[in-house]
């Protein structure tokens, strides 16, 4: 970091355009100066640096110790300094934070960055330093990037004058160069995810799209950001992944640069305590134009609703919630517009004229909804956590039935009940209703008929059929709000997994460490389900890898150069005892196996800064669970590794990100322990038998394995015969179909269902083996139904498998792998889970 002072804004503007180059080449012209001391104080502005501790905030604050903080007395943000503690990316020049007010506890700004194409190609940037500028009417930030030849120069003013709600943004581009550079653009890459973007004549995009905006912004929980240019529309990219929007980009086309000439670009950065409305007010004015107000009223309240305003050619202009009361606010440009009310019980709209200056009053009605009721009990009687699912029967349509809270925005159609009791306003018309608590208990699917004049009361009673004692169901993978691509709060992620029937859950967020300890103790579910404390590694250039159990007060992990044996080493150091896990290790683009380059055949990684010093392997991943391909692909490489003596433990966990299509549970992993007890749970308990291999992946269904009488997953029996015992268990909503017997990867034996089923949906299977060498077995069972009623119309078939249960069959105390050459994985060979 470096701090300057400067004749004044627009003078040093004239000088770096003048002789920035000189700078790049030789040393400073620049005088000998007295630097000014920190914290920097001047016309109503503090500057000063993050303190070691970071700064205080809340799930979404990126702050270290050594980076810029500038408060102008409304509004506070964070720039990254040269220095890193932790991170996934070098935060240097980077915008990290950014809050309405003091503190940062509602900053939900994940980061934003210049960016520049040329030619319609990225151009890639470096920072070289970021600069307090105090010989200005006020002091501002500046942050400096240059290109990879050192031919073109980026300057950008980071500018909040006292009292402003908002950062001006001035980048000048300046070619050092002795050619024209042609097709200049300049813009940023912002990221704010945990809710979707908005912006006008697009509304909420749901896929990877572009389009030409005047601005855009994202509503958050308290403040509302909104990105927005003065010079005219700009070209959006919004971008989504497999959880959800993940950011956008945005670029002004500037033109073509000459040998030593520069060009310039300008927005506005806007943050606000509120929704849309008050955040599109200033976005509006940001771009000049004059602002008119409609308000409304709608009586009674509904428990939720939505207004619209679509321009006259159907667009959307502006989507804004009604507060509590029913009271909603939209300013508008003048002009002409169609008002919408999405309510409970239906729709509304109106035609209004709005003109600047003035207010007009909006009469929406929202229809009368239907109110639904439940209340959900075990066998006894007693109220118990649920998941209510509620679909509509064409021609009704699915019902919102809580608050916006994922990715993506809009709300959704699944209650979590804590203790089995719940309600909800729905529009008059027929519903599927599905009640369920994860694959233990059976499972209540019934359509029902809604009316606003008497609603409709379902009492369901869920039984626990499927017997799994000794063992309990964990979720190793795991996302909340302190994940920079998820908005569930920790409450509303420790609810879903209740519901669920998990019982043991790591908080693995994105290079945080979390804990949902106090979340479990606000709902009073200690006797329902324990948890640790972990964190999921999120490297640039390896991939993700989980680490659990870690200790109390256990900081991010530095990654940001570090090669996976160093990693590894650094949590052992830190965690001795915790499982290192690699996640989706095929995944595209961050898959740690693809980026060693992992040979399936043979088990061995060409790069040379490979480790597989690991402990477990996340088979299953929730976002696969639609791609049987793709899991097979992932089991027939464990059992290579097997077959190579490597003996990893295959996991299986949800990776969830939200509380909808991506369910908490599903797959998850089944861990033997000493107490299964789920007030009793030990965490360090839990990690031993992860490493021991007492584990299983499921589905839907689970697998009670002996192999000669007594030896499960993770152990080892001696003699060459092997004689399996097999009970195949699922509640009467999941199917099995067959267990299949894999022995060194090559699949040796099968059940049908149809031949060995017990009611209602038990397989008991005994065999035995003669095995001439040592050998590993793995037991899988699969149905060919899938669970459509629990996955709201997915194409998910039940699974599960055990980890290998080892038999030394030569009996002289070790067991010896398969070889390479004396056992072939059979391509293509592997379970269809």
């Amino acid at each position: 970091m470096k701090i300057i002072r400067a004749l004044g804004a627009a003078a040093a503007v004239a000088i770096l355009g003048g002789a920035g180059w000189m700078a790049l080449g030789g040393a400073s012209q620049e005088p000998e100066r007295r630097l000014p001391a920190l914290p920097y104080r001047a016309a109503g502005i503090t500057v000063s640096l993050v303190p070691p501790e970071g700064v205080r905030g809340g799930e979404q604050a990126h702050g270290r110790g050594g980076d810029w903080l500038l408060d102008n007395g409304r509004i506070a943000f964070v720039v990254g300094g040269k220095a890193l503690e932790s991170g996934a990316r070098s935060a240097h020049g980077v915008l990290l934070d950014l809050v309405s007010g003091r503190g940062f506890a509602h900053d939900e700004l994940i980061d934003l960055r210049p960016v520049v194409r040329v030619a319609g190609k990225p151009l890639p940037l470096r920072v070289t330093q970021t600069t307090l500028v105090t010989d200005a009417e006020f002091p501002f930030l500046r942050i400096e990037h240059v290109s990879q030849n050192g031919a073109l120069r980026l300057v950008t003013d980071l500018l909040a004058p006292s009292g402003s709600r908002s950062i001006r943004l001035s980048t000048r581009l300046y070619n050092g160069s002795e050619r024209l550079v042609r097709g200049v653009e300049i813009g940023d890459r912002t990221r704010w995810p945990g809710a979707a973007t908005f912006a006008p004549r697009v509304g909420f995009p749901r896929l990877t799209s572009r389009a030409e905006v005047p601005w855009v912004a994202r509503q958050g929980r308290v403040l509302s950001y909104a990105l927005a240019f003065p010079k005219g529309p700009v070209e959006a990219t919004f971008s989504f992944d497999r959880i959800g929007q993940v950011g956008q980009e945005t670029y002004a086309r500037v033109g073509d640069v000459p040998p030593g000439g520069s060009l310039s670009f300008s927005r506005e950065l806007i943050v606000v305590e509120g929704g849309l409305a008050p955040v599109a007010e200033l976005a509006f004015r940001a771009l000049g134009h004059k602002v008119g107000r409609v308000v409304g009223h709608i009586e009674p309240a509904p428990a939720w609703a939505t207004v619209e305003a679509r321009y006259a050619d159907g667009k959307p202009a502006l989507t804004v919630r009604a507060d509590k009361d029913g009271k909603y606010e939209l300013p508008l440009p003048p002009g002409e517009y169609l008002l919408k009310l999405h309510a409970p019980g239906g729709e509304d709209e109106r035609r209004v004229r709005v003109e600047a200056g003035a207010t007009v009053v909006s009469r929406l009605v929202a229809p009368l909804p239907g109110r639904l009721s439940f209340r959900i009990t075990d066998a006894a009687g007693l109220e118990m956590p649920a998941r209510v699912l509620v679909r509509g029967v064409p021609p009704t349509p699915d019902p919102v039935l809580g608050e916006v809270v994922e990715m993506g925005g809009g709300l959704q159609n699944v209650l979590y009940l804590r203790n089995g009791v719940g309600e909800a306003d729905v529009r008059p018309g027929k519903y599927r209703v599905t009640v369920s608590r994860g694959p233990e208990y059976s499972l209540i699917d019934e359509e029902i008929e809604v009316s606003a004049a008497v609603g409709r009361a379902v009492h369901a009673v869920l039984e626990r059929t499927v017997d799994t004692r000794g063992w309990v169901a964990c979720d190793f993978h795991l996302h909340a709000a302190p994940s920079h691509d998820s908005s569930v709060s920790l409450e509303a992620r420790v609810l879903s997994l209740l519901a669920e029937g998990v019982e043991f859950a790591v908080a693995t967020d994105h290079d945080h460490v979390t804990d949902y300890a106090p979340a479990v103790e606000r709902l009073e579910a200690q006797r329902d389900i324990a948890t640790a404390r972990g964190i999921e590694i999120t490297t640039l250039h390896w991939g993700h890898f989980n680490a659990y159990p870690l200790p109390f007060g256990t900081r991010p992990f530095v990654h940001s150069e570090t090669p996976p044996s160093e990693l590894f080493a650094a949590v052992r150091a830190r965690a001795p005892g915790a499982v290192i896990q690699v996640n989706h290790p095929r995944m595209p683009g961050v898959g740690y196996f693809n980026r060693i380059e992992l040979d399936a055949a043979t088990g061995q990684a060409a790069s040379e800064n490979a480790s597989l010093e690991f402990d477990a392997i996340e088979v299953v991943n929730g976002y696969d669970l639609e791609a049987p391909a793709f899991i097979q692909q992932n089991l027939r490489e464990y059992f290579t590794l097997l077959n190579y003596g490597r003996r990893y433990t295959a996991t299986g966990s949800s990776d969830s990100h939200r509380l909808v299509i991506n369910w908490a549970g599903y797959p998850r992993t089944y861990v033997r322990v000493p107490d299964d007890e789920v007030g009793a749970v030990d965490p360090s308990d839990v990690a031993r038998a992860v490493l021991a291999g007492h584990v299983q992946v499921s589905n839907g269904i689970f697998l009670a394995l002996a192999v000669n009488g007594t030896a499960g997953p993770g152990e080892t029996v001696t003699g060459r015969r092997a004689t399996i015992s097999l009970e195949a268990r699922a509640p009467s909503w999941v199917d099995v179909s067959g267990v299949e017997l894999w022995v060194n990867g090559v699949l040796t034996d099968t059940a049908p269902a149809r031949a060995h089923q017990k009611p209602p949906k038990n397989i008991l299977w005994h065999t035995e083996l003669d095995l001439d060498r040592d050998s590993w077995i793995v037991v899988v069972a699969r149905g060919e139904r899938p669970m459509s009623a629990v996955f709201d119309r997915r194409r998910v078939l039940p699974f599960a498998f055990t980890n290998p249960v080892f038999v030394d069959a030569d009996e002289d105390g070790v067991f010896t792998p398969p070889a390479a050459e004396e056992v072939a994985v059979v391509p293509g060979a592997a379970p269809r889970p």
